[in-house]
C-alpha cells in the first residue's frame, strides 16, 4: 500500500494547499525582468530541510489503511518558473510506514502569468491561484498530510 496522497490528488492538494492566496484575474505575460528562476526548498515551519513534519499513527483515506507509526520527513524541492511560461512546483519526502521505508514526490506543472509581485500559476483541470514572489523567497502554506494543518514552506532562488 502506498500511504498518503495519490498523484491526481496530490496535485489538486499542492495546488490548493500550496498556493493559498487565491486567485487574480488581471494578469500579464513572464516579462524578461520577473521572477523567472528556480526557487528552492530551504525550510518547513521555520526549521531547514529536510525536516520532520509527522511521527505517529496515521490513517490513510485513499488507501483505507491505518498506520501504528508513520514518519515522514520533507527532504526537499523548488518551484520552477521557466522564461516560456510554464512552471513546475514538487516536493520531495521520505516516510517510513510501519517500518517500511520509502521514498515520494509531489510535482504540479503547467503555466503562469505576472501581475506585479504575483504569479499566477495555471493547472489543466485544476484553476489557477496565485503566489507571492518577494525579495527572491516564495513563503508559502502548505498542508502535506491533508490534516488541516498548515506549515509554511520557504524557497528561495
Amino acid at each position: 500500500m502506498t500511504p498518503l496522497i495519490s498523484s491526481r490528488r496530490a496535485a489538486a492538494v499542492l495546488l490548493t494547499a500550496v498556493m493559498a492566496f487565491g486567485c487574480s484575474d488581471s494578469s500579464t505575460s513572464p516579462q524578461a525582468r520577473g521572477p523567472q528562476g528556480t526557487y528552492t526548498l530551504r525550510r518547513v515551519a521555520q526549521k531547514g530541510v529536510p525536516t520532520e513534519i509527522h511521527h505517529g499513527p496515521w490513517f490513510d483515506p485513499n488507501a483505507h489503511h491505518f498506520y501504528n507509526q508513520l514518519v515522514v520527513t520533507v527532504t526537499g524541492g523548488a518551484v520552477e518558473l521557466s522564461s516560456n511560461g510554464s512552471f513546475a512546483v514538487w516536493i520531495e519526502y521520505d516516510l517510513v510506514a510501519d517500518g517500511v521505508p520509502g521514498t515520494k514526490r509531489i510535482t504540479v506543472k503547467g503555466t503562469y502569468d505576472v501581475n506585479d509581485s504575483q504569479v499566477i500559476l495555471h493547472v489543466e483541470g485544476a484553476g489557477s491561484e496565485s503566489i507571492t514572489v518577494q525579495d527572491g523567497e516564495i513563503i508559502e502554506p502548505i498542508d502535506l498530510m491533508s490534516e488541516g494543518r498548515l506549515l509554511d514552506y520557504s524557497f528561495k532562488k
